[in-house]
């Protein structure tokens, strides 16, 4: 079904979102797996793409049953902010438009754990760690700390306490927290004053602080509300999943040299992954 805002979808439990931009082909896969492996409502939103992707997810739907709708072209965790509030469901899952869920397993796996009140959402945990490696040489996170947070390619997460970290001020959004600017650019007028003075001891350690994308969601909700989230480690995530590392990288920036690269490579695979385990080619 086209809508045009995540309030127009009817209330359901579980909600997985797929946000694409100019990927259509392996979103396309993406898109597959989560309506044969997740058994929740899909909604597909297309920002702002460039290279027919909308026009193509509208003559999918004729074939298989999802949502999708269009949205402004947006940084990622700022997408994800505008999202929340006004997703119609309990729980949410968000599917990178370059990943293919292998199993149903994992979706079990996050469901069964997050049932508890005092669990916010399940997936795959990235870091923490320090940034030290050579591709990071010569930029402004080399030997900051990479603060831990929930892998974002696959993550479900419960809507009513991320509401809840955003309505305290917290975003998506990546943030890079150093001691010269800990309070002109880390938190909002919301934010307790002990908020400030638990980062202060985080950079009396480290210099800088490099809070990636939903991790800052997650350092409040885990460590400053004391949830939890149930987690396997994030090197292990190929067990139930295949992650397309870099495709959506490579179009929003070419220049970005954490691509993952061979992104003609990708498409082929992408092409006969369609192909054998959905019967679906292009054309």
């Amino acid at each position: 079904m086209i809508i045009n805002s995540p309030e127009d979808l009817v209330h359901s439990e579980n909600r997985a979102v797929i946000i694409n931009y100019n990927t259509k082909l392996v979103s396309t896969l993406s898109l597959l797996a989560a309506l044969k492996y997740t058994e929740m409502p899909v909604l597909l939103i297309d920002c702002e793409s460039t290279d027919g992707s909308y026009l193509h997810f509208q003559a999918l739907l004729e074939r298989h049953n999802f949502d999708l709708m269009t949205a402004p072209l947006r940084n990622h965790g700022l997408t994800l902010d505008w999202l929340f509030p006004q997703i119609n469901a309990d729980f949410v899952l968000l599917v990178d438009s370059d990943l293919e869920i292998l199993d149903n397993q994992i979706i079990e796996f996050f469901k069964r754990y997050t049932a508890s009140s005092y669990v916010f959402g399940a997936g795959f945990t990235n870091g923490p760690g320090i940034l030290d490696a050579k591709e990071f040489e010569g930029t402004p996170i080399f030997n900051g700390l990479y603060f831990e947070r929930p892998w974002m390619p696959l993550v479900y997460l419960k809507t009513s306490l991320i509401l809840e970290a955003l309505n305290n001020g917290l975003s998506f959004t990546e943030i890079t927290c150093k001691r010269t600017s800990i309070f002109t650019r880390l938190w909002s007028r919301k934010t307790k004053l002990y908020s400030l003075k638990y980062h202060r001891q985080l950079l009396d350690q480290y210099n800088l602080i490099f809070y990636d994308t939903g991790a800052m969601i997650y350092d409040y909700l885990r460590y400053r509300k004391h949830y939890f989230f149930a987690s396997i480690p994030e090197p292990l995530h190929h067990l139930h999943t295949k992650h397309f590392f870099g495709t959506t990288r490579k179009v929003v920036s070419e220049n970005d040299s954490n691509n993952g690269g061979g992104n003609m490579e990708i498409q082929e695979e992408v092409r006969l992954r369609l192909f054998e385990k959905y019967n679906y080619a292009e054309g």
